[in-house]
């Protein structure tokens, strides 16, 4: 492989195949470009609001502070709104 390819660490996809994203971050951090920021549940589980699934977020937001990792994070919006709207 080129030595330009990088990961694009979608964290929700991560977790649901049962890895954990922490340990990941730390032995890969120099290759990581981005993370995509969701929540699931493991064993292949559904997306759920923040909070409510099995993504270490908190803890890997933490390790991206304390350590001075530059890889960005973005938040993807990735559940049913169950009846909430966004409003413009």
């Amino acid at each position: 492989m080129s030595k330009y390819m990088r990961v694009n660490l979608d964290m929700g996809h991560f977790t649901a195949a049962n890895f954990d994203a922490v340990a990941y971050i730390i032995a890969n951090h120099e290759n990581i470009t981005h993370l995509h920021i969701k929540d699931r549940t493991t064993k292949d589980g559904v997306n759920e609001p923040f909070g409510d699934g099995d993504t270490p977020i908190k803890q890997v937001m933490v390790l991206l502070r304390d350590s001075k990792m530059p890889i960005r994070a973005f938040v993807e919006y990735e559940y049913p709104a169950w009846g909430r709207r966004w409003k413009k």
